[in-house]
């Protein structure tokens, strides 16, 4: 690969991500298909680390224990499958926590939970959801296809998750955890880092909000994650998107606008 240079900058990026990971995920691969697992997607394209991965003709799945969150994933990205279970250390049932259908505060950690409610005077709804672990989602969705990215984002439960992965069996490439508590920068990701160590996988990028692990026989792409997202990338965030679009939408208005008053004008100096 080449190294970039202002001569030679890919297309735009629009991002989704909440933290510019999907800058990132792109960088470290740029091909055209693949295949992710989203742990955690709670919306199909708003905040999404994966939203970009399927535009560019990607596809996986994408787990949200969230009660109706399917129907939105099957209307947005028909070609995932789209799990409405919580993922786990072990298949079964659990608690979930919930602060709303689009809240990306729901968790089944009931301390968090707790926590979130007493603090922040949040509505808190506690459901009970079907669990599974990622190990059993390989088994019986993956098979033997490569997972190139699994991003996972559950709100506490990031090691629980691990544990029930069977990473000594399946292998992603890149591995990205949410590592801090909710809405302030602890790291709370010394049990979750640790299990990806012991099992083969590198640090090789922090963002302030997420740790992102290659595996070690993947050490190819921990040169891509070397920098954060910076000009080379030639990336804007959605909501600069949106204002460079509304800006040019009120610019042709205005061209329009001007234009009618013009003709307006050379009209009534017409003679006769």
């Amino acid at each position: 690969m080449s190294a970039p240079s202002y001569l030679n900058r890919p297309p735009l990026f629009v991002s989704y991500a909440g933290n510019l990971e999907d800058v990132m995920i792109n960088r470290a691969f740029p091909q055209a298909t693949g295949f992710f697992i989203d742990v955690g997607a709670n919306d199909p394209v708003g905040g999404s680390n994966t939203w970009k991965l399927y535009e560019r003709g990607w596809n996986g799945i994408t787990i949200e224990p969230m009660p109706g969150a399917c129907a939105r994933f099957a209307a947005k990205r028909p070609r995932d499958v789209c799990l409405n279970v919580a993922a786990g250390e072990a298949d079964g049932e659990i608690s979930f926590f919930s602060f709303g259908p689009h809240s990306g505060d729901s968790t089944c950690d009931r301390a968090r939970a707790e926590a979130l409610a007493r603090e922040q005077g949040k509505e808190m709804q506690e459901i009970k959801v079907p669990v599974r672990s990622l190990g059993s989602i390989f088994a019986e969705y993956v098979k033997d296809r490569d997972v190139d990215v699994i991003s996972i984002d559950a709100e506490g439960a990031e090691a629980a998750i691990l544990r029930g992965a069977q990473l000594d069996k399946f292998r992603p490439k890149l591995i990205i955890i949410e590592a801090m508590e909710a809405n302030v920068q602890i790291d709370a990701s010394e049990e979750a880092s640790k299990i990806l160590e012991q099992n083969g996988y590198v640090l090789a990028y922090e963002d302030g909000l997420n740790k992102f692990f290659v595996a070690k026989e993947h050490a190819e792409i921990i040169a891509a994650l070397r920098y954060p997202p910076n000009i080379f990338d030639n990336y804007i965030t959605l909501s600069e998107f949106n204002m460079r679009r509304k800006s040019r939408r009120r610019l042709r208005f205005l061209q329009f606008a001007l234009a009618g008053w013009v003709i307006s004008v050379v009209i009534l100096m017409l003679p006769g």
